[in-house]
């Protein structure tokens, strides 16, 4: 393939409105999961050897899976907010 992308998802709670607290879910709820899976297929990280868009393929310290689709000549990584690490009170989620 030829082409890579990254592209972040984020998931939204009822009366969340900064990046700040939807970094913060931790998980989400099955809707959002039926969506993930209209986007791709999940992969699991460590020894990921396709384009991984900067995720951590050796030490899982961007998490342990993410979201890997390819579409046309290109591939696409997908940075899904729950399945980041989460560090209570880290602002910089």
């Amino acid at each position: 393939l030829s082409f890579q992308r990254k592209v972040g998802i984020m998931y939204c709670k009822a009366g969340q409105s900064t990046e700040e607290e939807m970094y913060n879910n931790e998980t989400a709820g099955p809707a959002f999961d039926e969506f993930l899976d209209l986007l791709g297929q999940r992969v699991k990280l460590k020894g990921f050897e396709k384009y991984r868009a900067q995720l951590d393929n050796k030490t899982d310290s961007t998490g342990t899976h993410s979201l890997y689709t390819t579409y046309q000549e290109y591939e696409i990584m997908f940075h899904v907010s729950t399945m980041l690490p989460y560090t209570a009170n880290n602002s910089q989620q």
